[in-house]
């Protein structure tokens, strides 16, 4: 056995869904929106960012999500680990050792071997799934926050219209064309607003899709009772 297999039963930790500096590029846009720096001021001042709540809300605990596929992953290395010392141990021993007893002896422990195995690709896959759906809420958390950024920016620019409006208002062509405009931003606001209730389904979906996934791999997945252990003693018939 050339690693132990405990020694794959580190401690879980949280994956990051993109590089820190791959985030912060991709959020540039986010920096000289009117609403990012209002929600950032409301932070300052009432301990509450609203869009990053709203994040919370959608996302949820998306890194103890991550943490624990990071935990699965590592007990699917320690059967991978275990499997492969048995294998290696067995033959070891069988290099020296012939006969009946012997071929009983390999017989379980390939048995043995297989049972371990087969514990392996199920959990990884339990594992991988999981990180999938920690990023995923990850992302709609990210999504939404910037989705209602984009419709208290379309509310702000609505309310310079109407003030604008109310203020030609003594001319024919001024309150017109300002509801016009108004009109469309309100458009694009409600638009914004879908958007972010779709984030909301596609992470529910996701989920779900999760759940679905355990419950039909929850099937391969058993202990290693599965495989008893010899009852009794080899009995010999030559004696």
């Amino acid at each position: 056995m050339t690693t132990s297999p405990a020694a794959k039963l580190v401690a879980p930790t949280t994956a990051e869904p993109m590089p820190k500096a791959v985030d912060v590029s991709l959020s540039l846009t986010d920096f000289v929106s009117p609403s990012h720096w209002l929600f950032w001021a409301l932070d300052k001042i009432c301990g509450v960012n609203p869009a990053e709540w709203l994040g919370k809300q959608i996302g949820g605990d998306w890194e103890s999500i991550s943490k624990f596929a990071s935990s699965l992953g590592h007990v699917s290395e320690f059967y991978g680990e275990y499997a492969k010392g048995v294998r290696e141990g067995s033959a070891t021993m069988l290099k020296s050792w012939d006969g009946n007893a012997a071929d009983a002896c390999e017989g379980y422990f390939q048995n043995f071997v297989s049972a371990i195995d087969k514990q392996v690709d199920p959990i990884k896959t339990v594992a991988n799934e999981c990180q999938s759906t920690a990023f995923g809420a990850w992302s709609s958390a990210k999504a939404a926050a910037s989705g209602v950024e984009a419709i208290v920016d379309l509310a702000l620019m609505v309310a310079i219209e109407a003030a604008a409006s109310a203020a030609t208002s003594w001319t024919i062509v001024g309150p017109s064309v300002g509801m016009a405009v108004i009109m469309a931003q309100i458009g694009l606001g409600i638009q914004k607003w879908l958007e972010v209730l779709g984030y909301v389904g596609l992470t529910v979906a996701a989920v779900f899709g999760f759940i679905g996934l355990v419950s039909g791999t929850l099937g391969s997945i058993h202990g290693l009772d599965a495989q008893p252990f010899p009852k009794g003693s080899y009995d010999n018939k030559v004696i």
